[in-house]
């Protein structure tokens, strides 16, 4: 395993040796925290602990689109030199995000050693582009895998498999439908109609086999290494709605966000909701809508420091909101073909 980490260390630090030593600076800051967290919770550290990764996290992603946005509130426009993002910093921020709060919450099966923890953040196939890894669901296989008791050669050929699965959808699918997408946003003002909805399913097909085949590579070279990986993807354009959508599309993301953003705020909004309100037409805004749209919007920021990104989150906590609005009101079921079709429709709309 050591060999492993030692590799995934040359791998992150030869795209660009100085920010190998911020990856590793937040590994082992996160750690001390995550020892300390295991052992003696405390919400006041658990907070700063937070606040210290989301500070490196928005001065690397965000500085820029805060600064340039505050100008433009004060009728002034500042432009700034581009800022060079390290590569994954939102995966292993939010990973380690994640088992912060696990540890202090007494949810991990015991507390990280150092190599193990090092091993979760760096693991290389998933570092880039995730799927994004908890570390209740790796630690047990990583002691397994130092003590020689993991899968072994057992996992290789399913991983081979599913490695080469990935590669076809980036390298064949992806990378050959990408260029019909790009000429289609690259005339948009002289497209038709039909031309225009072509482009934006030859971009959502794009973007789905790029990034459910990277994740796929991943999931299939952590096979190779006898470590399972979470699926990341579930034939998301399936989906009959917004929900179920977002149970097939970047899954890891968004078991994320609704466990360490959308329950607790919906489980906070409900506890002041019931005990000042009675009627479920109040309920339903405060309980279900606000937290929906919270976290989408936080979700859609999380994809890129861009307006696009926060209409993206916008257009699908809305979507969201609808969907469970529907249900709540007891609304008809909609044929089949049809929830499909709206559905693919507020899909497109928003990618």
């Amino acid at each position: 395993m050591g060999v492993s980490v030692l590799f995934s260390v040359f791998f992150y630090g030869w795209w660009n040796p100085p920010y190998l030593a911020l990856l590793l600076g937040s590994i082992g800051g996160n750690f001390l925290f995550a020892k300390r967290l295991a052992f003696t919770p405390s919400r006041l550290l658990l907070g700063m602990a937070i606040v210290l990764n989301l500070a490196v996290l928005g001065y690397f992603k965000y500085r820029n689109f805060f600064l340039e946005n505050v100008g433009l509130a004060m009728g002034e426009t500042w432009s700034f030199g581009a800022i060079f993002i390290p590569l994954g910093i939102s995966f292993f921020t939010f990973q380690q995000i994640a088992l912060l709060i696990d540890a202090n919450d007494g949810e991990i099966p015991h507390p990280p050693g150092a190599l193990n923890y090092t091993q979760f953040v760096i693991f290389f196939p998933q570092l880039i582009a995730g799927p994004i890894i908890l570390f209740r669901e790796l630690s047990g296989q990583l002691v397994d895998l130092r003590a020689g008791k993991g899968a072994g050669l057992a996992l290789f050929g399913p991983g081979l498999v599913v490695f080469l699965v990935g590669l076809f959808k980036k390298v064949c699918l992806a990378d050959n439908i990408a260029p019909f997408a790009d000429i289609v946003f690259s005339h948009a003002t002289e497209l038709t109609m039909l031309e225009a909805w072509a482009g934006a399913v030859a971009y959502a097909l794009q973007l789905y086999f790029d990034f459910s085949g990277y994740s796929d590579m991943a999931v299939g070279l952590g096979l190779l290494f006898g470590l399972r990986l979470p699926i990341n993807f579930d034939t998301p354009f399936r989906a009959v709605s917004m929900v179920d959508f977002w149970k097939r599309w970047h899954m890891t993301m968004t078991r994320f966000f609704m466990m360490y953003l959308y329950a607790p705020v919906a489980l906070s909004l409900n506890r002041f909701g019931l005990a000042r309100f009675t009627s479920q037409t109040m309920l339903f805004p405060l309980t279900v809508a606000a937290p929906i749209l919270l976290t989408f919007l936080v979700a859609g920021l999380w994809h890129g420091a861009g307006w696009t990104f926060i209409l993206f989150g916008a257009v699908n906590g809305v979507g969201l909101v609808i969907n469970h609005l529907w249900r709540e009101a007891k609304c008809p079921a909609l044929p089949r073909w049809l929830n499909w079709a709206l559905t693919m429709l507020t899909v497109l709309i928003s990618l």
